[in-house]
């Protein structure tokens, strides 16, 4: 598996896909404080990594945003 860096425009052609989760993994002030977040993402506290990073499906593609 590798990390890639997706670019805002690439985000956006696949946030309809089934097959992409979104994460919102801002840390607590960032993510209280915040007026925009991605429609459909789902919180997922970085500290807590080890607890949610094996509830989704491998055959989904992953992606995490902290911006």
């Amino acid at each position: 598996n590798t990390v890639k860096i997706m670019s805002i425009e690439s985000l956006a052609r696949i946030l309809d896909n089934p097959d992409v989760v979104v994460l919102d993994v801002r840390t607590g002030r960032d993510w209280k404080s915040s007026t925009k977040k991605i429609k459909g993402a789902l919180r997922a506290d970085p500290g807590s990594f080890a607890d949610w990073s094996t509830t989704y499906a491998k055959d989904k593609t992953i992606v995490l945003y902290c911006a």
